[in-house]
């Protein structure tokens, strides 16, 4: 049996043979995530949205949370409370 090394091509880890060199596990491809402020920008466009469908009042940070796609306390940890959101998004 050939002797294995990892190598690391892109940030993937990828074992291959030593004698030939092919390649024995596939790495999983790279999954990016938005950056801190894409992902902001998505929060404050997402917000005006629905503070301006629904009104203030009538929206809560689980809503937002959901239609955005993230969990609620990434939402509390960038903005605070929905008073500093709001005020974000003016």
């Amino acid at each position: 049996m050939p002797r294995r090394r990892a190598t690391r091509a892109g940030g993937a880890v990828n074992i291959r043979a030593r004698d030939d060199n092919r390649l024995l596990l596939p790495s999983s491809p790279r999954v990016t995530q938005p950056t801190h402020t894409a992902r902001e920008l998505q929060m404050l466009d997402t917000a005006r949205i629905m503070f301006g469908e629904r009104g203030f009042a009538a929206v809560t940070m689980d809503d937002l949370a959901a239609e955005i796609g993230i969990a609620r306390p990434l939402l509390y940890s960038t903005f605070g409370n929905k008073d500093r959101l709001y005020l974000a998004c003016i």
